[in-house]
Formats: structure tokens, sequence, C-alpha cells
């Protein structure tokens, strides 16, 4: 972009030249920048912007030139050049421009080309950086979303687990509680078995030994 509009200026420089014995310089990128000359008074550019708000095609001529003196595409000198002459040059209808005007105006359309192409292209570079940012920023928002996915779904797995794992220690520890009821209840039932044991024992020889020999009359036999 800078190489085709500095071969645009050039060949406007060389014919505008071949009429008129002047030669603009080249853009930056063609030769070492030149310091800026002092600007007009304060006085001089109220005067002429006050003047350009009164007039539609003054300020638009203002406006052009505000534009030549901010690309900073050329050196300084040449833009101060082109846009002191943006009135001179354009501000007459262009069948009454002398043909110096038209090869100004011709300049100034090309320098405008060539700052307008450069910003696209800066434009056009800054929109590929934030594109290719927002989708990193969509790829790191879907990996955040997948982690804390991830992160919910073992939250809740751990839930589940700490859940059974307090309803097992409940269960265990109710079943130990039974435990100890049963064995309670065992030695009771065994020392209740061993009193009937010993109840019964005691019926039977009453059974086989008294009872049988008072049935049998033998001791009222024995004692007549």
């Amino acid at each position: 972009l800078a190489s085709a509009g500095s071969q645009g200026v050039a060949r406007s420089s060389a014919t505008f030249g071949s009429s008129h014995g002047l030669v603009l310089p080249p853009p930056r990128n063609m030769r070492p920048p030149m310091a800026a000359k002092r600007t007009s008074s304060a006085a001089s550019r109220g005067a002429a912007k006050k003047k350009a708000r009164q007039d539609p095609v003054l300020a638009m001529c203002s406006a052009v030139a505000s534009m030549l003196r901010e690309s900073g595409d050329y050196p300084a000198d040449v833009l101060k050049m082109l846009s002191g002459i943006v009135r001179d040059s354009l501000a007459r209808p262009m069948e009454e421009r002398h043909a110096f005007q038209s090869q100004v105006a011709a300049m100034i359309g090309e320098v405008l080309q060539f700052v307008e192409r450069q910003r696209s292209a800066r434009v056009a570079e800054l929109e590929g950086r934030v594109g290719a940012a927002d989708v990193e920023k969509a790829a790191r928002e879907a990996l955040a979303t997948s982690i804390a996915e991830d992160v919910r779904k073992r939250t809740e797995e751990l839930e589940v687990a700490m859940r059974a794992s307090s309803e097992a220690t409940a269960a265990a520890a109710e079943l130990a509680e039974a435990w100890n009821v049963a064995r309670d209840e065992q030695k009771k039932e065994g020392v209740a078995l061993e009193g009937a044991l010993q109840q019964k024992a005691r019926l039977e020889d009453m059974i086989s030994g008294d009872f049988a020999k008072l049935k049998e009359g033998a001791l009222a036999a024995a004692k007549a």
C-alpha cells in the first residue's frame, strides 16, 4: 500500500514539476522526515476558522486540510504545503481552475486515497486481531464451562458418596446397637433357660422319686 501511494504521488509530482518547475517530495518511507515549519499565528487560524464556519465550502476545505495535516503518512512539510493550498485549489469550481490548481487537487486526492488505504489496512488488521481474540475468548469460555460442569458433577458425586457413607455409618451403628440388644436378650434367655432346666430337673426328680413312691403307696405300707 505504501508503495502504491508513493508511486502515485511521485507520478503527480513529476507531471506537476514538468509543467510548473515544482516537484513535491516523496512520502516519508522514501526519504528522511523533515522538521515541520512553524504554523501560522493563532489570530490567523482563528479568523480562518470563523470564516470557514460561515461558508460551507470553506468548512469542507478546512476539514480536508485538517485531514491532510493529521495523516502523518507523509513528510510534515509536504502535508503542510498541500493543506495550505487546499482552499485555493478546491474552493474554485472545476471549470474555473488553473492547471496548477487541478494538479494540486489531484495530488491531494492521491494523498487522501493513500491514507485511506493505509487506515483501511490497519482497520482490517485490528479486526483480524479482535476476531482472533474473540475466537480465543470463546474457546476459553467453553473450557471454563466444561471445567465448571465437571466440578459440579464431581461435587454431586462427592455429596452422594458422603451421604452414602453417612448412611452406612448410621446403619453400622444401628446394627451394633441391635447386636448389643440381641446379646443382652440372649444372656437373659440363657439365664431363664438355666432356671427352667433346673426346675425341670427337680420336677423330674420329684416325679420319678417322691411322687412315684407316694403314688404307689410304698412309703405308707412301709410305715404300717
